[in-house]
């Protein structure tokens, strides 16, 4: 019990707090009382498996041709010796920086209320956002997917959303540990219908006091006037 409360209700009254000004995902562009229960970007490693070989190449190209300049008389002058090489290395570079852009502003989120999918592709060809949202109460199933044995020792996967219409599906891949989702959106589909079940108490509930023209349960109850309350206690009472 915390101040008062059953430990069920004090985790509901966490949930229910209002969401912080700036939330961590503002692209998802979130109202104030829509707050989120999971999100995640793509894996580290997938990041990592982009980069790193970009990394090792500009590396390998730079140490290359220098060696070249120094030892080849063709590569000494101004424009191979020195325009060529900045020019790779800042177009190599550029590609690492874009994929990390591209890495760091692709989410996925589950809310109160939506599951997002947030997609920013910096192609030539597909320039531009892609945003998937779809309501909580139209998700049928989650199926989670490992595709081999290294992505299931670094425990990362694909969690595959159904929606109620079946041909809209969901894809939150190269995630790790994807099982939260359907742990995630299991838990809230209960809430859900728990909050549902309560609204139809309560609607029964008003409609059977209107029916019977039934008064309130509840009584209000005034505080009491500071002077009669200090009356009393000096007459002892």
């Amino acid at each position: 019990v915390v101040a008062g409360l059953s430990q069920e209700a004090w985790d509901e009254a966490q949930k229910s707090m209002i969401a912080p000004e700036h939330p961590p995902y503002p692209a998802a562009q979130l109202p104030a009382e829509e707050l989120i229960e999971f999100a995640t970007r793509r894996s580290r490693w997938l990041l990592v498996l982009k980069i790193v070989p970009l990394t090792i190449l500009t590396v390998l190209f730079i140490a290359g041709y220098t060696y070249l300049s120094l030892t080849v008389e063709l590569f000494s002058g101004l424009l191979l010796g020195t325009v060529v090489p900045i020019l790779v290395t800042l177009i190599l570079g550029a590609i690492i920086i874009l994929t990390w852009l591209d890495w760091r502003n692709d989410f996925f989120v589950i809310t109160t209320r939506h599951i997002i999918h947030y997609e920013y592709n910096l192609s030539l060809r597909n320039f531009g956002t892609v945003i998937k949202r779809t309501p909580v109460e139209q998700v049928q199933s989650v199926e989670v997917e490992i595709p081999n044995f290294l992505a299931y020792m670094l425990d990362i996967g694909t969690a595959r959303i159904t929606t109620a219409a079946q041909s809209a599906v969901i894809y939150f891949d190269y995630i790790d540990d994807p099982a939260i989702v359907r742990e995630t959106l299991t838990n809230l589909q209960q809430r859900v219908r728990e909050l549902d079940a309560g609204r139809e108490q309560a609607l029964m509930r008003e409609s059977l006091e209107s029916h019977f023209e039934a008064g309130s349960p509840f009584v209000g109850v005034e505080e009491p006037d500071d002077t009669e309350t200090e009356r009393r206690r000096e007459q002892g009472f």
